[in-house]
């Protein structure tokens, strides 16, 4: 079965990298878009069915913009994200909403134009558990749209919380995760009740329930992922295929973490070393059945096989410059 792969190359001659797996389970690059250090890449159909690409660039200034990938030619911006490291962004229709990580805010792109900026307050107080190093000051690091595509979350490494928003940016509510943890990204259950949190500083992941009436979350529990360094965890990435998650853990790890859900909570199953260093990003693919991986550090683009019990084996891999995210075409 032949799987093509759209992967963020983030150095100045990087880009948009599209590759191929053949039948013969080698991957290949097939084209490129050249882009300066995509931070974020997101793959979507435009209003004639094309297939178009997003991206947070490290330009100066940063900027968001969206290209063809046929042709690679720029259809839409730059537009400016008004902040320093945008490392993430959610699209819905014609809103795009960008995280700045160093600056804290959150910023709304309608249409093509700013339309609304969040910047995300100091920490209201000093804590013995958080970390003086990485939370003196907010670090918004991923946008998620829930479910039904009303809310608009944002998760906030530096302040250990999810803010919820409305589609206009108007705070909703917030949750915290333990106090250190640093929430990085998230992912909702399939039956969209729940959302798992993933905390970066600590590695862990916290559930909770979520009440799709009113925008809220409730925490349910907090699971380590057992790091060899609680205090320098360096997770990464959650993504989801029915009761199993998996979890990057970087720093000394270089790990794939599987836990699974059972209804009583989550619990570790297994480790499976990413193939690489410094395991970024991952995807599932559409059939849950490969996990693409990005080893930032060590140049690797992996691919493991999902077995029916959710364990994972490598079978493909290829070099890529500094791959930071990925997504199936």
């Amino acid at each position: 079965m032949t799987r093509r792969f759209c992967v963020a190359s983030c150095a100045e001659d990087g880009g948009a990298v599209f590759v191929e797996l053949g039948a013969d389970g080698i991957l290949a690059e097939k084209s490129r878009i050249p882009l300066f250090r995509p931070m974020w890449t997101e793959l979507f159909r435009g209003q004639h069915g094309e297939m178009r690409l997003g991206a947070a660039l490290m330009t100066e200034p940063e900027v968001y913009a969206e290209y063809d990938c046929a042709s690679g030619e720029r259809v839409f911006g730059p537009t400016p994200t008004e902040g320093l490291e945008v490392c993430h962004f959610a699209k819905s229709e014609g809103d795009v909403y960008a995280a700045n990580y160093e600056s804290g805010s959150v910023i709304l792109i309608r249409d093509g134009e700013k339309s609304v900026r969040r910047d995300h307050p100091a920490p209201r107080k000093k804590s013995p558990e958080r970390n003086p190093a990485r939370q003196s000051k907010a670090h918004c690091h991923e946008c998620l749209l829930s479910p039904d595509g009303r809310f608009v979350l944002v998760c906030d490494l530096g302040l250990d919380t999810i803010f919820v928003y409305d589609r206009d940016l108007n705070p909703v509510s917030s949750a915290e995760v333990p106090a250190g943890h640093g929430v990085r990204h998230a992912v909702f259950s399939e039956d969209g009740t729940k959302l798992w949190a993933l905390s970066e500083l600590a590695g862990s992941v916290t559930e909770f329930l979520w009440n799709a009436a009113d925008g809220t979350l409730a925490r349910d529990g907090t699971v380590s992922l057992d790091p060899p360094d609680p205090k320098n965890a360096d997770a990464a990435e959650i993504v989801l295929r029915g009761a199993h998650l998996y979890c990057s853990l970087r720093g000394e790890s270089n790990c794939i973490v599987h836990l699974e859900t059972d209804g009583e909570g989550l619990r570790v199953i297994s480790r499976t070393s990413s193939g690489g260093r410094h395991p970024r990003a991952m995807t599932l693919t559409a059939d849950g059945r490969v996990l693409a991986v990005c080893n930032t550090f060590s140049d690797d683009f992996c691919l493991f096989r999902v077995g029916e019990d959710g364990e994972l084996a490598l079978f493909a891999s290829m070099k890529i410059k500094r791959p930071l995210c990925v997504q199936e075409l």
